[in-house]
């Protein structure tokens, strides 16, 4: 068989292969499986206790709270995601008065599973659950003297939902809401160079409620 004649074969033969190799990357790309980056803004409403008889909103009336997620798709319709959030509370003016400057933050991270129902159409619904750790922190100052306080524990569960809309085909954005239940079980105190910390022996549940916008590049 001469080289002409090979040249000629593999000539016919690579279109045929090429046609049959769309089928397969064809069959890749719609597994849905991919990275996702996600950016969210918030407001958290506080509801219940931080421990026994200390109902959380007492200390903060609310949060604005942006977030960053990080996520895999499994398919089309599984993802696994963490997630961490900066909540810039507004302090109860009960708790800080007009002379004394007072800053509040929740921070919050860890991992959920989401499931959307669908993501070929326009629209996209979803519902999720997750885990994570919660930090509230409070500080304020007088001239030279500051002092501030934590508590932290355990987000023991968070429900969230909330409906996409295709802005291209790998941007989304749209509205959603998401309800916490946490337990802080240790809480620290530091005035100037003094400092203690305990566990929370009468502990209690507290909830943020927390509606917002998030946007969502899949990648």
């Amino acid at each position: 068989m001469n080289s002409s004649f090979r040249s000629r074969v593999r000539s016919l033969l690579l279109p045929s292969t090429l046609l049959l190799a769309v089928p397969a990357v064809a069959q890749a790309d719609s597994s849905g499986a991919g990275f996702t980056l996600g950016l969210r803004g918030g407001y958290g409403v506080p509801v219940g206790d931080a421990f026994e008889n200390a109902p959380l909103n007492d200390r903060f009336e609310g949060a604005i709270a942006p977030q960053i997620d990080v996520g895999y798709f499994l398919n089309r319709n599984v993802s696994l995601g963490i997630y961490g959030q900066v909540g810039f509370a507004q302090v109860n003016p009960d708790l800080c008065p007009v002379t004394i400057d007072c800053e509040g933050r929740v921070l919050r991270f860890g991992v959920d599973v989401n499931y959307h129902v669908t993501t070929t159409g326009a629209l996209s619904p979803w519902l999720g659950l997750g885990v994570g750790y919660e930090i509230a922190e409070f500080e304020a100052s007088s001239g030279d003297i500051r002092g501030s306080s934590s508590m932290r524990g355990m987000e023991l569960v968070h429900l969230q939902g909330g409906l996409d809309f295709r802005l291209s085909s790998q941007v989304w954005l749209g509205p959603y809401a998401v309800a916490t239940v946490g337990q802080y079980s240790r809480a620290s105190a530091r005035l100037g160079w003094s400092e203690v910390s305990e566990d929370i022996e009468d502990k209690a549940l507290h909830f943020w409620l927390q509606p917002g916008l998030r946007l969502q590049v899949r990648l």
